[in-house]
C-alpha cells in the first residue's frame, strides 16, 4: 500500500524529479486527474527531466512501476487551458497522473495496429470502443495493463484520502475539444470508486441475471476475461443489452440473447444498469 510523507509517496515508487514546475508556489489540489503518456514510460520520464517541457506529479508503467516526478502540494504542468465545472487552470487545482500508454491507433490496409507514433500494438492489445467526446472519432486504443490499472486505484485511493480529493477524472473531461486521453480503454469509473466511493458498475455487481447495457459506441466481447482471449463475433454497438452471468476480476461475463445468442467477457466499467 503507497502512503504518502510530506507530500511524496513512500519507497518502493521511484524518485525522478522534474524542474518543471512552480517553484515556491503551493497548490492545495482539489482534483486527481489522469492522463496517457502516447510514449514509453523512461522517454516520459526522460521528457519531464528537460527544463522547459510538460511534468506530471506520478508517471505509472505498464508492469505498474510508479516514479514520482513532482511533490504533490506543487504546481505540474499537466493539464494546460483547462476547466472543470466554475473551476479554471486545473494545474493548480490538481495532482496529474501520466499512464504509459499508446492511446488512439491506426489501423493500416494490411490490418496491422499502430499508434501515432508509428509504433507497433499486437491486435490483443486493441480495445474498439468511441470516445465519449464526439470530437475524438477515433475506433481502435491500445490497451491498459492490469498491473497499471491496480497501481492507478490504490493511488486514487491514497490521494483522496490524504487531499481530501472531491473528483477524480481525465484530461478529457477538463479539456474536452483538446485531448481525448485517458481515453474510452481506461476504467475511469473503477478510479473513481476506488478515491471516492462511488460510480462504479462493478463496486457493487449487480445479482446474476440482471441487464445492463453497453455504454461506448463498441465493445468487444471475449472468449475469456483478458484481453488476450479472442473477439467472439463483431464488437457490441452502444446500448446493446446483456445479461450478466457473473464476475471475473475487472471483467463481467455477459450473455447476448436473441435468435443467435453469444456468451463471453467484456469489460465490466464498460457496462451500466439497463434501463428499458
Amino acid at each position: 500500500m503507497f502512503t504518502v510523507t510530506q507530500h511524496r509517496l513512500a519507497p518502493p515508487v521511484q524518485q525522478q524529479p522534474s524542474p518543471n514546475f512552480n517553484a515556491g508556489r503551493i497548490i492545495v489540489p482539489r482534483f486527481l486527474v489522469f492522463h496517457y503518456t502516447v510514449i514509453d514510460f523512461d522517454t516520459t520520464l526522460r521528457a519531464f527531466g528537460r527544463s522547459g517541457g510538460n511534468s506530471a506529479h506520478l508517471v505509472v508503467a505498464r508492469d505498474g512501476r510508479v516514479a514520482q516526478c513532482v511533490d504533490f502540494n506543487r504546481r505540474a504542468w499537466h493539464a494546460g487551458e483547462s476547466r472543470w465545472q466554475t473551476w479554471t487552470d486545473l494545474n493548480t487545482h490538481s495532482i496529474g497522473i501520466e499512464v504509459e500508454n499508446l492511446g488512439w491507433l491506426q489501423r493500416r490496409a494490411d490490418g496491422r495496429f499502430v499508434s501515432t507514433t508509428d509504433v507497433p500494438v499486437d491486435a490483443a492489445d486493441v480495445v474498439e470502443a468511441r470516445h465519449k467526446n464526439p470530437g475524438h472519432p477515433h475506433r481502435w486504443w491500445q490497451a491498459y495493463s492490469q498491473p497499471q490499472l491496480d497501481a492507478c486505484a490504490e493511488l486514487a485511493a491514497v490521494l483522496c484520502a490524504e487531499y481530501g480529493l472531491v473528483e477524480v477524472l481525465g484530461h478529457d473531461d477538463i479539456a474536452p475539444t483538446r485531448k481525448a486521453d485517458p481515453g474510452p480503454a481506461f476504467p475511469l469509473t473503477r478510479m473513481i470508486a476506488a478515491g471516492l466511493g462511488r460510480n462504479d458498475p462493478g463496486a457493487e455487481p449487480p445479482a446474476a441475471g440482471a441487464l445492463m447495457r453497453v455504454v461506448p459506441t463498441f465493445l468487444n466481447l471475449r472468449s475469456g476475461p483478458s484481453k488476450d482471449n479472442a473477439k467472439v463475433g463483431a464488437p457490441l454497438p452502444q446500448d446493446t443489452w446483456v445479461r450478466r452471468l457473473g464476475l471475473q476480476g475487472d471483467w463481467a461475463q455477459v450473455r447476448i440473447e436473441g435468435a443467435t445468442p453469444r456468451e463471453g467477457f467484456v469489460w465490466a466499467a464498460f457496462l451500466a444498469p439497463y434501463a428499458p
